[in-house]
């Protein structure tokens, strides 16, 4: 397992690598698009963004959360990987075209002066891309060619910024279609690239099939079932939702200053995120049939690799907590504060289940997510039923994340007798508070 171990370090490298340029790309352009745009056309803007990132995840059907479970079984040759992969995806395409279809009907009816049929003709095309993006990455990346894919993602981030800011600097305006247009066409030719690794990486797979390597299909959709559930319950409390149902509640200007507000706060969460659920998904989708001594060893291995991570944000979001709070006196509307504060608890707390709920679904036990699915639903209904002060709503969702939390890692311990001892280590502590402290006089 050397080689595992090799791999899995080399692949955190490269997702960190990715993570730290795209979304650093990505939070300079909502900035420069916020400064050069009205506050109402901003927030339309992060609204169809948040449309079509959302409608990514609905037509994905779970698929993305699967690959890992099953690529042993889908990688041992070219025709099981040609079948398995072309019977998941027919109902992403199906639903697509569906809803695709459904959206123009709407748009017949009820016409929109922002959203034309060519606006719209884009936005499917941009979402289709993007939905199968998603999967040809995963395959990549669960084949350890993670340098690959932050070429290709950093490449996308890069090329549409150039294309954007020089239309701008030329013609000093921005409309929707300009906004989009690159993004679909970009998208298109990043797909491209992926499906070119993608068609190289199969190439080198075995062509004889033994039919006793066949993948259960009850089994596939029982755990694409409970993955695809789990991870729309956690849509609900994602940007993705929250800025269309702020332009609805308070209109775009309150939905354009939370949009640029909000990919401040999750520009840290989603740099996270991208280092822990890729690179853990692949180690443990390597690790599957293995014994379950491997299993608690590389488990230990990813815990402690997060841990240090975690301990990091979680000082880092202390210091900036208190430099917030110290200036929110000054702030004449308080709504768009405690929004970002009841943001930045949600998505903070699932950062502590990645890697938990990656193991969960690459064992094939997908159906124990209901847990947290089901927290995140009763949170989110008891809030519409009966709305409560801000700090009583986030000490019930720590109270529900934190039962969440201790059920799976219970049952972890008793299932695979994974452990996860951790020992804070006095120099890492002392680098963070340092770091932390630079950061509050930055700030």
């Amino acid at each position: 397992m050397p080689t595992l171990l090799h791999s899995y370090l080399y692949n955190i490298r490269w997702s960190t690598i990715e993570a730290i340029i795209f979304q650093s790309f990505l939070l300079a352009h909502q900035y420069m698009l916020f400064r050069v745009s009205e506050e109402g056309v901003y927030g339309c803007i992060g609204m169809l963004f948040g449309a079509v990132y959302l409608g990514v995840k609905v037509i994905d059907l779970g698929l993305s959360k699967i690959l890992a479970t099953y690529y042993l079984e889908y990688s041992r040759s070219r025709v099981l990987f040609v079948s398995f992969i072309g019977r998941q995806l027919l109902p992403t395409i199906i639903l697509f075209f569906v809803i695709a279809g459904t959206l123009f009907m709407l748009l017949h009816i009820q016409y929109s002066t922002y959203i034309t049929p060519l606006v719209l003709s884009i936005l499917c095309m941009y979402t289709i891309t993007e939905a199968l993006k998603v999967p040809a990455k995963k395959v990549l990346q669960l084949s350890h060619h993670f340098r690959s894919v932050a070429f290709l993602e950093i490449a996308f981030i890069t090329g549409y910024q150039l294309v954007i800011w020089g239309y701008y600097s030329y013609y000093h305006t921005l409309d929707l279609r300009i906004i989009f247009t690159p993004a679909m066409i970009f998208s298109f030719l990043e797909l491209i690239g992926l499906l070119i690794l993608l068609f190289r990486w199969v190439s080198t797979l075995p062509q004889i099939c033994d039919i006793n390597n066949a993948i259960r299909s009850e089994c596939v959709q029982k755990n694409r079932l409970f993955a695809y559930f789990h991870s729309m319950s956690k849509q609900i409390i994602s940007a993705n939702v929250l800025v269309p149902v702020y332009a609805y509640w308070f209109g775009a200007h309150y939905a354009g200053v939370f949009k640029i507000s909000s990919y401040c706060i999750h520009s840290m969460l989603a740099i996270l995120e991208k280092i822990i659920e890729p690179t853990s998904s692949t180690l443990f989708a390597h690790i599957k049939n293995e014994s379950q001594r491997i299993k608690q060893r590389y488990f230990s291995l990813a815990f402690h690799s997060i841990a240090k991570l975690m301990m990091f944000s979680s000082i880092m979001v202390i210091v900036i907590g208190i430099k917030i709070a110290s200036h929110s006196a000054a702030l004449a509307d308080k709504t768009i504060l405690l929004s970002l504060v009841f943001y930045f608890f949600l998505h903070y707390c699932e950062i502590f289940f990645v890697l938990i709920e990656r193991f969960y679904v690459v064992q094939a036990r997908s159906e124990f997510l209901i847990i947290t699915a089901g927290s995140n639903i009763l949170w989110g209904a008891s809030m519409m039923i009966y709305p409560m002060p801000p700090g009583i709503a986030i000490g019930l969702l720590c109270l529900l994340r934190g039962a969440s939390y201790i059920i799976l890692l219970s049952h972890m311990s008793y299932t695979w007798n994974i452990q996860y001892p951790y020992r804070w280590r006095p120099q890492h502590i002392v680098a963070t508070v340092l770091l932390s402290f630079l950061l509050w006089k930055a700030i």
